[in-house]
């Protein structure tokens, strides 16, 4: 009994993410914390993402051609035409980036 109770402690719910395209997007802010890049727009995105922020892994090399994407954006003051990301647990995690 009590091993089958501990089983269904163990069971966890799997979290699901939700793919999401933003369009024109204009960049507010770009900034860097450890292995982490992070974008925040002037407008608010289509997902509440949380700190208002869309992240993106630097230990990767697609997580570094988003920052150096993003940055060549904001430095030449134009707008993302588009940017793709997922969903989960609050997080919102860049996979695209286009301007």
């Amino acid at each position: 009994m009590m091993l089958a109770a501990s089983a269904a402690a163990c069971v966890i719910a799997p979290t699901v993410a939700q793919a999401i395209t933003d369009v024109n997007l204009r960049i507010k802010n770009v900034g860097v914390q450890e292995n982490t890049g992070y974008v925040r727009f002037e407008t608010p995105t289509s997902a509440t993402c949380a700190y208002g922020v869309v992240y993106f892994d630097l230990s990767t090399d697609g997580g570094r051609s988003i920052l150096a994407s993003v940055m060549s954006a904001h430095l030449a003051g134009k707008s993302l035409s588009r940017i793709d990301y997922a969903l989960v647990g609050g997080n919102c995690n860049a996979s695209l980036v286009e301007f």
